[in-house]
Parts: structure tokens; sequence; C-alpha cells
């Protein structure tokens, strides 16, 4: 007997409805239900051909011994709670002639997602911890936009990042140089157009950008929240450099360029100052428009760029880093890390809403903070770890999720309790 679901495109099917069902009911999704599987397919003919392969009515397919069956038999062989796989070379080919007619199919490829051959996801668990990893593959080794996660490595830019950072995201990655040098030839596929406005920009700006800017930059970065979050977010900017100066040229040619731009429009600018303290050089970036109080402090400390909304967490994170007092040296942080083969990783996105609620809690509503105490209650710390290497790139984690709690959303949702303001004023 047939069943519809509540959604009127959807259509539950047994075994004996599948023989009579019409393809021409035109109807989004089919779903086959046996006291074995569960199947579903816009494809009736995909169902049908599923049901009688798993009756054993149909000879064998040969999946099982094909290059991905063997694939997912390993995984399976090794326990899997649940199994996400995908054969994307496959479905490459399936789409070839559609894609050749793309006119964005040279982009796609220039990218090296093209080259990309098995998505491999799962989710099981070990003990008391679950584990979660999710699989890129690709035939042969990565290259352009692909090859961006570089190595695992030391990522010494946490090291500037205290314990009680609410949101951190750090990643090692290939030469900026090389970087960009992926995106020219990426731009290329358009018949040069990209490459004759880019020539004219940097002409324009009076500045290599390769050479100049990105040549100067090393692959290591961090973006963290650490500290208050009221008035103004703590974050914090930490970036690898190699050549300082010519880094500290290039960020005075950009505020040319806007200053030039903005006096065109006749709208104030940008101001660049610098000030010396304790023997280090402070810069501030500040916008002139009294109506856009914005301003970035930064300086250059052990080989990185530091950078935050105020001096003085600037100097709170070389500080950190001078005492050992970082995130890096924390047992808690390192414990949500999974126990794998790996020393270091190419890339991390770790939360933990716990530490900024508290400093907040007398500067809020009592609705705003039921609120954010229910968001934290629902995150539990949680790190993403990426890994980098010569044909492939993995995340893996051991929270309830591939580390994100994708029921609240909770670094958004934090923030936007508080969009509306504070009902009193607030000390930082």
């Amino acid at each position: 007997m047939q069943q519809h679901g509540t959604h009127p495109n959807v259509q539950l099917l047994s075994p004996k409805d599948l023989a009579g069902v019409n393809a021409a009911s035109g109807r989004d999704m089919y779903v086959l239900i046996t006291s074995d599987f569960v199947a579903a397919s816009p494809d009736l003919a995909m169902l049908r051909d599923a049901n009688s392969r798993w009756s054993q009515s149909a000879a064998p397919s040969g999946f099982a011994q094909s290059d991905f069956g063997q694939r997912i038999a390993s995984e399976y062989s090794s326990g899997a709670g649940l199994l996400i796989a995908a054969d994307l070379a496959q479905m490459a080919r399936n789409h070839e002639v559609a894609a050749q007619a793309d006119r964005h199919q040279g982009l796609f490829e220039s990218s090296g997602f093209a080259n990309a051959k098995y998505l491999i996801a799962q989710r099981k668990d070990i003990g008391s911890k679950a584990s979660n990893t999710a699989e890129l593959s690709f035939n042969g080794a990565r290259t352009g936009i692909a090859s961006w996660l570089a190595a695992p490595a030391p990522i010494g830019a946490l090291d500037f990042i205290t314990p009680n950072a609410a949101a951190v995201g750090a990643i090692v990655s290939k030469s900026p140089a090389l970087m960009l040098d992926d995106l020219l030839q990426l731009a290329s596929s358009d018949g040069g157009r990209a490459a004759d406005e880019y020539a004219k920009f940097q002409a324009e700006l009076n500045l290599d950008l390769r050479n100049d800017l990105a040549a100067s930059l090393g692959g290591e970065a961090a973006l963290a929240l650490d500290g208050p979050i009221l008035p103004t977010p703590s974050w914090k900017l930490i970036v690898e450099v190699y050549d300082p100066n010519r880094l500290e040229y290039s960020i005075g040619k950009l505020v040319e360029a806007v200053n030039c731009e903005t006096a065109q429009h006749n709208r104030p600018g940008l101001v660049l100052d610098q000030q010396q303290v304790n023997g280090s050089t402070f810069y501030t970036v500040r916008s002139a428009d009294p109506v856009v109080q914005v301003e970035v402090h930064y300086t250059f400390s052990n080989g990185y760029l530091i950078a935050g909304p105020s001096q003085g967490l600037v100097q709170d994170a070389i500080a950190a880093r001078a005492k050992g007092d970082s995130i890096s040296h924390s047992d808690k942080f390192r414990a949500l890390f999974p126990v794998d083969q790996h020393a270091n990783v190419s890339g991390l996105i770790y939360q933990n809403l716990a530490p900024v609620v508290a400093p907040i809690a007398s500067q809020v509503s009592a609705t705003q903070l039921q609120a954010l105490e229910t968001i934290v209650q629902n995150s539990e710390p949680s790190v993403i770890a990426a890994y980098g290497d010569d044909n492939q790139i993995e995340l893996a984690s051991t929270s309830k999720t591939l580390g994100i709690d994708l029921k609240t959303l909770t670094i958004s949702a934090l923030l936007n309790q508080l969009k509306s303001g504070t009902p009193r004023a607030v000390t930082p």
C-alpha cells in the first residue's frame, strides 16, 4: 500500500508498491522502506535496481571489487556509526559534457578541486569519545587553491592567544606569494582581462602586491576572540612576517591609495600613526571620519604581526607569549584534539564560550543573560583539526558533531544577543 509523507513531493514505498508505482507521478523523492534497509532517490529505476540487488535477484554489480567499494569497505572494517561516501571523480565524469559547456569550468579546473577523487565522512564512538572525520582525497598531488593548506606544523601564532579565548581560527598555508600566483592563474582563464586589471591596479597603488606585500608574509596566521566582547570585541590577528620593513612599506602604500580614493569623493580617509613604547614601535590605522570610529593597532614581535582593536590588547598578546601563558600550552585545549598519528595540525577552529559570559553577566539584561547561559550550556568546548597531505585534506574532531554546534551557531548567536546594546554603560 502506498503511503505519502507530510511533504507532497515525497512518496513512501514498500517493495510491493515499488513495482507498480508510475514514474510519471512527478515526485521529487521516493523513499523505499524494507525490513532490511531504507533507500531514497528521485530516480525510481535506481530504487528498483537497489531492491533487486539486495534481494539477490540481479547479477552482482562489481562495486564491492572496485577501488571505491574497497575504500568504503576499509572504513567499515574499522567500525563506523555513520558513513557518507561520494566518488567525486565519477560524478565529474558523469557531468563532463555539461561541464565542458560551462564557461566556469576553466575556473573550476584551475582551482585544483576538479581533481578531487573521494569524499569520505564518518562518525563513530571510541570508548566515551566521539570520533568525526571528513577526508577529501585527490587524484594526484593537490594543486591550485586546493593546495593552499600546508602540511601539519607547529603554529607559533597560537603563543600570542590566552587560554581564555572564546574562539580561535589558525592555519598553516603555503607561501602567500605562491597563493597569489594561483589566484592570478585562476583569473587568467577569462582571456587575460583579469591580468590587465591586476597590472592596472598595481600601477595605481605604486606597489608590487606579490613581491612587496605577499612575499613579506609567512604561512602562519591566527584570528581569535580573546578578551571582553563589550563594548568592542577583543579580536586578535597574528600573522607570520618574514620582512616587517617591506610589509610596513606596503601598508603605507595601501593607506595612501585609500586616501586618494576618499579624497576624490570629498570624504575623510585613514590616518597611520606610530609611537615608541618600551623600545618597540606600535602603529595605529584609524578612520579620520568621526562617524566611522574604527582603529586598528599593531606591532611586530618575534617574527609576527600582532594586531587588535587597542594597543593594550596587542601588548597583552606579547606578554602572554613571553610568560608562556598561551592556549598552545593549555592542557584543556590540547585534550580536545583527536588522538591520531599527527603531532601537529595544518589548521584548527576552536570555540569555548564559557569564559566570555561571566565578565558581562552584570552588564546585560536578565533576558539577554538567560539567553547567553542557554547558548553556553548547549555548546561544549570543541576543536576541528585540519591536516593537509600531498593528495588529501582531512578534518577531525571529537565533539558531538564535526566541531560545530549546528543547533545554536554559538558564536553568531552570542553576538546577536548583544547587537541591540546593553542596558547601561560598559567598562571594558
